[in-house]
């Protein structure tokens, strides 16, 4: 265009076809109609490339006079441009250091250098040292890229300090900063601590007889020695199993109504954790004698055999008892059933529209089952005589 500047030094010069014309001359120079630079050139095309590079930071002037066997264009306007100008070349900047960032600590042992790339840097020099401007570790590694990969790992919980120098044929960036860091530490190997065991709870009861161990995973812990027995440090049940998970499913049921004793242990490359505490819990009684008698109970306020004891039912709270007469109509439901002020004394809380709360005398139905998710008690049925 007219006027532009920063044009390329090796810009074709394009115009518009004209009709009728046969073609085209073209004069270009450094001066308002100059023509030192291209002389009355004659053209078919509608565009020019110049053979050589323009000169640069130069305002270049252009005329195009159409032609045809009638004679030339008369008037034509001429235009001029400005080419680009080309700075005399000089030491690069410095770079700036991204990873690791300046005054970093924990730093991996094998982290590497990157940094910013810079214009006109024909390269990089990397110095690493131990101590300020120091180069023991890298001795002005000269590298082409943005990123220095350590050929060995730094020194552990030590400060490592950085330079990187850019370069070109001119020279090498000066006043660059250094960056220090400090590497990461290694504790020396110890011993693991003791875990804690999660389930079951230390002195729970009722425990199941299948419940599995669970308990916490220890750092550094290679794995883990259990012990159960059924006296305190004992090892009865299982003697100094090794695992590396963080829970046991013992192959057998747990013996019923019995307190067991369980201690775990971990352990590395090291040794074993030291002072860990046994836990215990006391397992569950799973059965239930219920007294089938054709005698029954008589609720009639004597004080003796006022109620249906269920022998064993205390060992499962978690129970529903029912009551059913002959024609199978539930008369009675409790929660609860303990032996004690949750029992059946012959009086209906259910069904109760069908007659008075106090049921007759006769042989009722029942079922008792435990509402305790996954537990071992099955629902039992039978039948009791009421007599009054």
């Amino acid at each position: 265009l007219d006027g532009a500047t920063e044009v390329s030094i090796s810009e074709n010069i394009s115009w518009d076809a004209v009709p009728n014309a046969d073609g085209y001359y073209i004069n270009i120079g450094t001066t308002p109609e100059g023509n030192d630079l291209v002389n009355n050139a004659e053209l078919t095309t509608t565009s020019y490339s110049h053979t050589t590079d323009f000169p640069e930071n130069t305002t270049i002037y252009v005329s195009v006079t159409p032609y045809n066997v009638v004679g030339s264009a008369t008037g034509c306007p001429e235009i001029s441009f400005t080419t680009e100008s080309f700075a005399n070349p000089s030491v690069p900047d410095c770079t700036t250091i991204t990873s690791p960032v300046d005054g970093a600590t924990d730093v991996c042992i094998s982290e590497n250098i990157s940094w910013d790339a810079v214009p006109n840097a024909d390269g990089y020099y990397v110095n690493i040292g131990t101590t300020p401007g120091g180069n023991d570790l890298v001795n002005n590694t000269d590298l082409t890229t943005t990123n220095y990969n350590p050929t060995t790992d730094f020194p552990e919980n030590t400060t490592i300090y950085v330079s990187v120098t850019p370069y070109n044929a001119i020279g090498n960036a000066t006043g660059c900063t250094e960056i220090s860091f400090t590497t990461e530490s290694f504790a020396t190997p110890s011993i693991p601590n003791c875990s804690t065991i999660t389930s079951p709870v230390d002195g729970a009861t009722e425990v199941s007889i299948s419940e599995n161990i669970s308990w916490d995973a220890v750092q550094d812990a290679d794995g883990y020695y259990i012990n159960i027995g059924t006296t305190v440090g004992g090892n009865d049940l299982v003697n100094n199993t090794n695992l590396t998970t963080t829970t046991y499913s013992h192959t057998t049921d747990f013996p019923e109504n019995t307190t067991i004793y369980v201690s775990v242990t971990p352990y590395n490359a090291v040794g074993n954790a030291t002072g860990c505490t046994e836990i215990s819990f006391t397992t569950e009684t799973t059965n239930i004698t219920v007294s089938e008698t054709k005698y029954g109970f008589s609720p009639n306020d004597d004080g003796i055999n006022d109620y249906w004891v269920i022998g064993g039912i205390e060992n499962h709270p978690n129970n529903i008892v029912s009551i059913y007469n002959r024609w199978g109509d539930i008369v009675f439901r409790i929660q609860g059933y303990n032996n004690q002020n949750n029992v059946f004394r012959g009086i209906a809380n259910k069904s109760t529209k069908l007659g008075g709360s106090n049921l007759p005398s006769g042989t009722y139905f029942f079922t008792i089952e435990n509402v305790t998710k996954n537990h071992r008690l099955k629902k039992l049925k039978g039948f009791l005589v009421l007599k009054r």
